[in-house]
């Protein structure tokens, strides 16, 4: 999991699992499962965001999808979304916290070195898991401090949206098998809204 405190450039990102503090800026995501405190913008020349999942205040693209139908998911961060998802991970985090501290009881009194061995490779991992549970609630304590008035909460293709992409809106949901250009999504009173881009 790549971890980055503040905001990233990077031309290229392929099958990168990634938390992001700040805003993502990028000519091309492929297939990748990126959370970001800020927003996403892949609006470099080629500018395509294409399969796997992206999450953020924000996300705009020149392209979003692709002519194949790859099934690219996109998730907008509300507050209420960002407490649900702390709450899960937080409720896992005890779990495993609890497992930490039987394991450590029983590397304590192991019959022989052997099984002290390897009950403390097995502690090591789920110290490990612990670790990164606590590095995911602090990263979505973070994010819940970000103010929406920075972000306004849109999707936007600035030139192609492609059958595929799946969009979760501040718990509105979206998808069409048709494609449209030019377009912003936005969260409405009466769920996900499809506005052009193009001026009349």
């Amino acid at each position: 999991v790549l971890q980055v405190g503040g905001s990233l450039r990077t031309p290229y990102l392929e099958n990168v699992q990634a938390d992001i503090g700040g805003d993502l800026y990028a000519d091309v995501l492929y297939s990748s499962d990126i959370t970001c405190a800020g927003g996403i913008y892949v609006l470099g020349r080629r500018g395509r965001l294409v399969g796997g999942r992206c999450a953020a205040r924000q996300i705009e693209a020149v392209d979003l999808g692709n002519d194949a139908g790859a099934p690219t998911r996109l998730e907008l961060l509300g507050d209420e979304t960002l407490r649900r998802r702390l709450a899960g991970i937080a409720t896992e985090e005890v779990s495993w916290e609890e497992r930490r501290l039987h394991l450590e009881v029983l590397v304590r009194t192991a019959a022989n070195a052997e099984r002290a061995e390897s009950l403390g490779r097995l502690l090591k991992q789920v110290e490990q898991k612990c670790a990164r549970l606590v590095a995911n609630i602090d990263f979505l304590e973070q994010l819940l401090y970000r103010t929406e008035s920075v972000y306004p909460p849109r999707i936007s293709a600035y030139n192609t949206l492609y059958p595929g992409v799946s969009c979760d809106l501040l718990g509105a949901s979206w998808s069409d098998m048709s494609q449209h250009s030019h377009c912003t999504l936005t969260a409405g009173a009466s769920g996900v809204e499809l506005h052009s881009l193009r001026k009349n």
